[in-house]
């Protein structure tokens, strides 16, 4: 996962954007179901989908809360998100 950042122009102000990068389903998933803002995918070196998330910070903090059991999700929305990262995987 390599640290990008994007430059949105919002009312004449420049605002910079830190990305987060996952190959792990099961994170994507988690963080889309959460609500936080897919902007892209990526296809990296070996040939693997990379999803790109807005708000590098927020996505960082769920991840810690995601692997100590911490975040709590329901469980329709989270079989939601995984069916459609798996679309965008297989549809690209």
């Amino acid at each position: 996962m390599k640290n990008t950042t994007t430059n949105i122009n919002m009312n004449k102000k420049i605002k910079t954007i830190e990305l987060f990068r996952t190959k792990d389903l099961v994170v994507a998933s988690a963080l889309y179901a959460d609500g936080q803002k897919l902007v892209s995918t990526e296809m990296s070196n070996a040939g693997q989908t990379l999803f790109v998330f807005e708000d590098k910070s927020a996505c960082e903090s769920l991840v810690q809360k995601h692997y100590t059991g911490e975040l709590i999700l329901p469980s329709r929305q989270l079989l939601d998100a995984v069916r459609t990262l798996k679309s965008i995987i297989f549809n690209s």
